[in-house]
């Protein structure tokens, strides 16, 4: 494909000329040309700058796998990271974090080369330049149950990690999967508002990770999910009715509840009349930024599956 057909609109800043404006200021402020309040003035409007395009890189998606995506942006020099939904004819932009204007870009390509695309699990495309700028494109599919998911990614051909991008793509597979089999919710979005509700109490919410051991390894996927059933309400029972329990994926569990004080009970998961072990950690959440930490185990222990 040429690189001439892959078009997007220019932002009215980019990443680069905010650097060099953040460059010249520097170097203005070290060689004396800017005073001290011009320097103030400087930053208070970088500063605005920055937000600006903060607010402006992702969506509005506050969901985790939202948070996922936007995550690999910044972590692997992504522009967009995109996931196109297929169900029969019909496709819709499914989730995205990052300068939608890239996506026109994303689907000539998926057009031009579908049968690459859909043949494989990863591949990738570019470099292009797209109105100068150098970017090279990522693609991940996968068929889970009676659709299709296309994941790309608009990122850095020099410093882009392909293995990131594999992880990322994994990590929302199973978060895709978990919602299908498990009628899972919207769990960040719902743990965010649970903590919350007793934050703005100045009350504290106790967290806790269960990671279930090896049930791939010893169950089919019907036992498994069957499995994923009785963990749930043996959590459920242990933690009591006011307790919220959010189940991530087969294996892995969110329990909060407002007993600060149940973090050291203990719990016996049983199934097919064995003991299952697991990794339990516990969590006492007083604002909202320490739910940042469940994600971080959650996240790891979905990274190692």
């Amino acid at each position: 494909m040429r690189q001439k057909t892959l078009e997007v609109q220019k932002a009215d800043m980019n990443n680069r000329e905010l650097i060099l404006s953040i460059r010249d200021s520097i170097k203005s402020i070290l060689d004396g040309t800017m005073n001290a309040d011009e320097a103030e003035d400087t930053y208070l409007k970088l500063e605005k700058t920055c937000i600006d395009i903060e607010n402006a890189s992702h969506s509005s998606d506050a969901s985790h796998m939202g948070r996922i995506i936007y995550s690999h942006n910044i972590d692997n020099f992504a522009k967009l990271t995109a996931v196109i939904k297929k169900t029969g004819s019909i496709s819709e932009l499914f989730r995205y974090s990052g300068n939608i204007k890239f996506v026109s870009a994303i689907k000539e390509i998926i057009a031009a080369e579908e049968n690459v695309i859909t043949g494989t699990s990863f591949c990738e495309f570019g470099p292009y330049k797209i109105n100068g700028t150098p970017c090279k494109f990522f693609f991940n599919y996968a068929k889970i149950d009676a659709a299709e998911y296309i994941t790309a990614s608009v990122v850095s051909p020099q410093y882009a990690d392909s293995q990131k991008f594999n992880e990322m793509t994994g990590m929302l597979r199973r978060h895709i999967s978990a919602e299908i089999n498990f009628d899972s919710i919207d769990y960040y979005k719902s743990a965010r508002e649970y903590a919350a509700a007793f934050a703005d109490q100045g009350e504290k919410t106790a967290a806790s990770v269960f990671i279930i051991d090896g049930l791939d390894e010893r169950f089919n996927l019907n036992e498994i999910i069957d499995a994923s059933r009785k963990i749930q309400d043996k959590l459920k029972a242990t933690y009591g009715d006011k307790a919220a329990v959010i189940v991530i994926s087969y294996n892995v569990y969110l329990v909060l509840r407002h007993n600060t004080n149940s973090n050291a009970k203990s719990v016996s998961i049983d199934y097919d009349n064995s003991s299952l072990k697991y990794a339990k950690h516990d969590f006492i959440l007083s604002q909202a930024g320490d739910l940042d930490n469940v994600w971080k185990i959650i996240d790891l222990s979905l990274c190692s599956e």
